[in-house]
């Protein structure tokens, strides 16, 4: 597993070659050339065998989810347990505080 970062969002080949990543597809699968001395992926592609008889191919690509700010999910139970207090203070013949 490698994570490649590719910088901004652009047509993906644009991105690609100017991270020094040569892809080429055949027969369906996304085959990674072995990349250029002097590019940043040169060092960290090292253990891969570009040319062995399997190529080194694209297997995965994921990308980040876009998703709202996980604080957005203390609103419901903020406002849940403002209820539950509403009601138990009605119930309180004397009050605590």
């Amino acid at each position: 597993t490698i994570i490649a970062e590719l910088g901004a969002a652009g047509d993906g080949a644009d991105r690609l070659d100017q991270a020094g990543l040569m892809v080429s597809v055949d027969d369906g699968k996304a085959i990674l050339e072995e990349p250029l001395a002097g590019t940043q992926f040169f060092t960290e592609f090292q253990g891969f065998d570009f040319y062995g008889d399997a190529p080194v191919e694209i297997a995965v690509v994921q990308t980040e989810a876009e998703r709202m700010p996980k604080e957005v999910f203390y609103i419901p139970a903020l406002l849940l347990l403002a209820v539950v207090v509403l009601f138990q203070r009605r119930r309180q013949t004397v009050p605590a505080f």
